[in-house]
């Protein structure tokens, strides 16, 4: 199984510095995820599935708590390709 990483702890602050910030979120919102919600102190990835698709894995709040929970969701807008031939 293929695993991309979108962002993790480590890169975030290095996005938001360089105008990765809001790339990153427009592309959360393609795929019907909040970005308030998502945590940036926890990983971000695209994974192959054993069925052929593709999913997002991350951690969110949902509003109205205070939980962390990590969600899979189906992958709707892939990430650009240059994301993966740049060091982001």
């Amino acid at each position: 199984m293929a695993v991309f990483t979108v962002s993790d702890p480590e890169s975030w602050t290095r996005h938001c510095t360089d105008g990765f910030r809001g790339e990153i979120c427009d592309w959360l919102v393609a795929n019907l995820l909040d970005p308030l919600a998502v945590l940036w102190t926890r990983p971000t990835v695209v994974e192959d599935v054993p069925d052929g698709g593709r999913v997002i894995r991350c951690t969110v709040i949902e509003q109205g708590t205070t939980v962390p929970r990590e969600i899979v969701v189906p992958l709707i807008v892939p990430p650009p390709m240059r994301w993966s031939q740049r060091e982001m």
